[in-house]
């Protein structure tokens, strides 16, 4: 056993927010799933500023995961997170990210996720 890969990410809200204003669903659909699009909207109905501030936090994963797999490349849509069984937040793999875990052997990963005013951050640690 042995961490594989580690990454973190540290994104200002407001930047993703301003993507969105510049390119709208283009920029959405480029980063992320559906789920999330759709987490995003039903956020936006209660709270804009809550919804922009859960992109943020989902851009910071993908970045995370990007990071601890380094040199494998990814894209954007290769990462999601969905909640678990306890409500906890983990990732959810794409078909040719789980490949390449397989490939380096990971077999567990761990997230945390956090937000604080204009900042959103994500920690990720890849474990054989």
């Amino acid at each position: 056993m042995g961490i594989k890969g580690l990454g973190v990410d540290l994104v200002q809200v407001s930047r993703i927010r301003n993507a969105i204003r510049r390119s709208g669903n283009r920029f959405l659909e480029k980063v992320y799933v559906s789920s999330e699009i759709d987490e995003y909207n039903k956020r936006k109905l209660a709270s804009e500023s809550s919804a922009h501030q859960y992109l943020a936090s989902r851009w910071a994963v993908k970045e995370a995961v990007y990071k601890a797999v380094n040199p494998h490349v990814i894209s954007w849509r290769d990462t999601s997170v969905r909640k678990n069984a306890n409500g906890l937040p983990e990732i959810q793999p794409s078909v040719h990210l789980r490949q390449i875990l397989n490939t380096v052997g990971v077999n567990r990963i761990f997230l945390s996720i956090s937000h604080d005013g204009d900042y959103a951050m994500a920690q990720v640690i890849l474990e054989a």
